[in-house]
């Protein structure tokens, strides 16, 4: 294999285009001699039998003759022994030569003990594996070299008349033979004289040597079923074990063999000898189905498992697979037990979490991690596995997969309490660094010597002088920096407004004071927007902003929004801050959706997508989010023009004289898998959902207008209905990060003379209408600033400047470039993101005083009404 191997290599390196001369002769020459090596060894271990004629045998006497097994002497010089047997119709063929006289004695004597079963082949090629077979292992009986050959026959025919005798004839001869040869024999004849003592045992249970193989063990290896029940059923030890401590199942090499070996000896044990047979561990603490994992036998492992073998030992089998790189057999483990997950190395403490470092491996591991204890395991030095990967040079993508299910960022060590961010610190690791913060790491966390990260980083800096040294430096100052939240109050006129040199910030700040002035009316309802771009993997750069005003507001920033729109990747967003899921569990959602979703080719597989969103989402519907109004949009292609369709939370009605009717006789309510899998239908990434809806972000990529609109028709059938309506207090539009405005060409077909022109032009005309469809910023912004401008309703923007990030990304270092530059650009560029946390801040203060107000007139009146409190006083 190596040889042809080599060959391969030369063959490669030619179609390369590597004409080095002296390397590729030396290939070819290593090739050559690896496959003459191995074809050499064959040719030497192979016992060649050849027929002697007439004439030659006429120069040959005997020495000894037995049964029709001949010892010969030759004159010829290159064989002056040989061992020669009558073969049918008197044919005489030579099975051994040497011409060491006491080597072909010792050899005619082990093949007399064999005699019965030399005459039970008749055939010359196994009889040439036979003597093959005898000069390797010369201390076998024949009941070994008959399991071995497979010759079932033999015992059929032969073995009922099998006794002890053959002991007695072993020692007479070794006693004959050590008078002779007495200092070369006499270990050997000590052995035998203690087999002889033994000779009161079983045929089928003798043991070979060395190795202590009986006949079962041997059937077992050769995988030879049929005659494998035959000596279960004439008696065989199925207890018995090797020199190795082995048992049956430890020696089998085949997954069928196990199979059939566990039905068989389940019908001659009962159920808890035979757990007892498949956990028994040998000297190296090795289980059957530690051998079963090594020689990557995946059925032998699953029938292992399927009749009770355990998975704990000091290394569990597992760790082994994984050890191996077995996915099959991983996939195997997991699938009968995944708790095989929670199993601790016995020296180490470690899971298979800590020790894995395979990144598809890694992966496969997680998929079966049920719940955050598991990934939180702690090893004998208190470490997680995320403090364990942590010390690798090259494992971005594997820390990134861990925190996606659930590890913690902020866990420390006992022996110096070192987190994720001093090691990473300490390594001058800047990726793992950004990825901590991405994942919300506590940069105040210190260690046993009192020093935070900051600290580690400029003693490093200073002893260092190198360029990642001070990037690190720098981006934790960055993170470290807080936002300085605004009080309205200090804007008493318009004219201490006009600070704002820019107008769309002046009237902002006009429209945000009077909102909040509004919120104290109680005869006005005002209601808040909040809108999700599409993106597809964007759409982390949407929670990462919303990270950063949590940070600020606090966890309950989300319950002052009343109404909440999203398309494509934003109404997964939407959905989730609507079910009350928390930002960290759809960062972690994203992170392991990418995986699971975009992989192949495209266009993907849609049955990703919809695992995903089943098993995260259920069957729930979308009247679960009321009384949030909740809008999705997605794109009906079943006509031309497209139309938009808007997936709702609550009935709409499509017009004041059946409104009443519409708004109870709704379409009916769908899953929310199934209204984000229509969203989230781009052409080229997914089919369309039942062949009718494809990506709202086709009609709708910023869904901004359609929420306005949608609350300006509601407003309109309440008024119609003397209804109580609703005005805007804010609108919060959020993207998925704005490329920057680069120059281009004009499509131009008429001037294009060559195909080549034509396809220049077709090629930017392409970009350009793609460009345009998933444009979010620019008009749609302007329109609904306008919009609520003149509504006296406070309109935000918020996206980051992010280019070149594709909307199928999978390559974390990309992902968490882009998240943590949706950090630095809102900690460099404060005042927009400053301004919408000080207005939810102040809704939120102005709010908490309302409700304790109404309590405290609630509480008030119910003394009143018991008589606890004088009203007249």
């Amino acid at each position: 294999l190596v040889g042809w191997m080599n060959l391969m290599q030369v063959e490669s390196s030619i179609l390369k285009g590597r004409y080095w001369p002296f390397e590729i002769a030396n290939n070819i020459f290593d090739g050559v001699f690896e496959v003459a090596k191995v074809v050499g060894n064959i040719i030497l271990r192979k016992t060649w039998i050849t027929d002697i004629s007439s004439e030659y045998s006429r120069g040959l006497y005997e020495i000894c003759n037995d049964g029709g097994i001949l010892l010969l002497l030759s004159h010829c010089k290159k064989m002056e022994r040989c061992i020669c047997l009558r073969w049918e119709r008197q044919k005489m063929l030579c099975i051994f030569s040497s011409s060491n006289p006491s080597v072909a004695l010792e050899m005619y004597h082990k093949l007399m003990n064999i005699s019965s079963l030399i005459r039970a082949i008749h055939r010359h090629a196994v009889l040439g594996e036979l003597m093959t077979l005898v000069k390797e292992q010369p201390h076998w009986e024949d009941v070994h070299y008959a399991v071995f050959l497979g010759l079932d026959s033999y015992f059929e025919q032969e073995l009922t008349n099998i006794d002890s005798a053959r002991f007695w004839r072993n020692y007479m001869y070794i006693a004959e033979l050590s008078a002779l040869f007495d200092a070369f024999f006499i270990d050997f004849r000590e052995e035998q004289l203690l087999e002889v003592s033994m000779c009161n045992m079983k045929v089928i249970n003798l043991k070979s040597r060395p190795e202590g193989w009986t006949p079962l063990h041997l059937a077992v290896k050769a995988g030879n079923f049929k005659l494998l029940e035959k000596l279960i059923y004439l008696g065989a030890d199925i207890k018995a074990v090797d020199a190795l401590d082995r048992n049956a199942f430890h020696l089998s090499r085949k997954s069928n063999i196990i199979k059939v070996e566990g039905t068989l000896l389940a019908n001659y044990l009962n159920s808890a000898d035979l757990k007892v047979l498949v956990n028994q561990s040998d000297v190296n603490f090795m289980t059957p189905l530690h051998y079963a994992v090594r020689e990557g036998t995946d059925a032998a492992t699953q029938t292992l498992i399927q009749i009770g073998a355990k998975h704990s030992s000091s290394t569990p089998p597992f760790h082994l697979a994984i050890k191996m790189k077995n996915l099959s057999q991983i996939k195997c483990f997991l699938e009968n037990d995944p708790s095989v997950l929670e199993e601790k190395d016995t020296l180490t403490g470690n899971t298979a979490l800590h020790t894995t470092y395979d990144l598809k491996i890694l992966r496969l591991l997680l998929n079966y991690v049920k719940n955050e204890a598991t990934v939180n395991t702690l090893n004998n030095k208190a470490e997680t596995p995320l403090l364990v990967q942590m010390q690798q040079s090259d494992a971005l993508s594997n820390i990134v997969a861990l925190i996606a299910y659930g590890v913690d960022v902020n866990a420390s060590r006992d022996a110096d309490h070192f987190t994720a961010l001093h090691l990473a610190v300490t390594k001058q690791q800047l990726s793992y660094v950004k990825a901590l913060f991405v994942f919300g790491a506590d940069s105040s966390k210190v260690t046993k010597s009192g020093k935070t990260a900051l600290q580690i980083a400029l003693e490093l800096e200073k002893r260092n002088q190198s360029d990642i040294s001070r990037e690190i430096v720098s981006c934790i100052e960055t993170y470290e920096k807080r936002y300085q939240l605004q009080n309205f109050e200090i804007f008493q006129s318009s004219s201490e407004l006009m600070q704002f040199d820019d107008w769309c910030k002046f009237t902002r700040m006009l429209n945000v004071k009077n909102v909040i002035q509004r919120f104290t009316d109680d005869s006005v309802m005002i209601e808040n927007l909040i809108s999700f771009d599409g993106g597809g993997i964007r759409g982390l750069i949407t929670i990462q902003i919303l990270m950063l005003i949590e940070q600020a507001v606090g966890s309950d920033w989300f319950k002052n929004f009343q109404w909440v729109a999203g398309s494509s990747t934003g109404c997964i967003i939407a959905v989730g801050l609507c079910l009350g899921y928390s930002l960290g569990r759809m960062q972690k959602l994203y992170f392991q959706l990418k995986d699971t979703v975009f992989c192949g080719t495209k266009p993907y597989s849609e049955e990703g997508l919809e695992s995903v969103l089943k098993q995260e989402f259920g069957t729930r519907e979308m009247t679960s989010v009321m009384p949030r109004k909740l809008i999705v949009t997605a794109t009906n292609a079943l006509t031309r023009p497209a139309k938009l369709k808007l997936f709702r939370s609550y009935p709409f009605p499509h017009s004041l004289q059946t409104a009443e009717e519409d708004m109870q006789n709704d379409n009916p309510p769908l899953p929310i898998w199934k209204v984000i899998r229509s969203s989230c239908a781009a052409p080229y990434y997914f089919p369309p959902l039942d062949g009718i809806y494809i990506d709202g972000g086709l009609m709708s990529n910023n869904p901004s207008l359609e929420l306005m609109t949608e609350m300006n028709r509601m407003n309109t059938v309440m008024n119609f209905q003397k209804r109580k309506i609703s005005n805007i207090g804010c609108f919060l539009s959020l993207g998925t990060g704005r490329t920057r405005t680069t120059e281009a060409y004009a499509p131009d077909f008429k001037s294009s003379w060559s195909i080549f022109d034509k396809f220049f032009h077709f090629k930017e005309f392409v970009t350009m209408l793609y460009t345009q469809c998933c444009q979010t910023d620019g008009c749609v912004v302007d329109r609904c600033r306008a919009w609520c401008e003149s509504l006296g309703a406070a309109y935000f923007r918020l996206t980051p400047e992010i280019n070149d990030l594709r909307l199928d990304e999978t390559d974390d270092s990309r992902l968490i470039d882009a998240c943590w530059e949706t950090i630095r650009y809102f900690k460099e560029n404060q005042e927009e993101i400053v301004t919408v946390c000080s207005f939810l801040k102040e809704v939120n203060a102005l709010e908490k005083e309302l409700i304790r107000v109404v309590q405290e007139c609630f509480l008030k009146e119910s003394r009143v009404m018991s008589g606890d409190v004088d009203l007249y006083n």
